[in-house]
């Protein structure tokens, strides 16, 4: 991406992410660092995900919204609109839920570009409205992402 590119995000208006999924590994990793969190100063050496949920180690298949909303910040910095820029995350509104998301449910997030300032050449930040949602459309998540994109340097050589 060259600094003239950064214009064309606006155009686009609309920037989708590759389908995803929230494995349990990654709702095992959230859960566990939660809990973590909340313990701080503990014997954090004993504490394992099998000491958390029992003997059947079984998970919720709920997900959390913010472990969705993360997955799919991580899925939109690698859309094909951003591919050879650097993408660096500078907020995130909060997160409305409308419907629970599932463990190994094919996901796929839409942004809309509300607005692109830019700051100087080459640098730009684009404030995204995203919806999470399944593949046949229905929203599941949405939040506001604001988003700082550097244009990559250009070879003269």
């Amino acid at each position: 991406m060259t600094p003239r590119d950064l214009g064309s995000l606006a155009a686009a208006r609309r920037l989708t992410s590759a389908p995803f999924v929230v494995s349990p590994g990654d709702l095992a990793a959230h859960v566990e660092s939660t809990f973590l969190g909340e313990v701080v100063g503990a014997c954090e050496e004993c504490l394992t995900t099998g000491a958390i949920v029992g003997d059947d180690g079984g998970w919720p298949r709920g997900i959390p919204p913010q472990l969705v909303a993360g997955r799919a910040i991580a899925a939109l910095t690698r859309a094909p609109a951003l591919a050879g820029a650097r993408v660096e995350v500078r907020d995130a509104g909060r997160i409305r839920s409308s419907g629970p998301c599932v463990v190994g449910e094919p996901l796929v997030a839409w942004a809309e570009v509300r607005a692109l300032s830019r700051w100087q050449p080459g640098l730009a930040y684009l404030t995204l409205d995203v919806s999470v949602r399944r593949p046949q459309g229905r929203e599941l998540v949405a939040f506001e992402l604001v988003l700082e994109v550097e244009a990559a340097e250009v070879d003269a050589a």
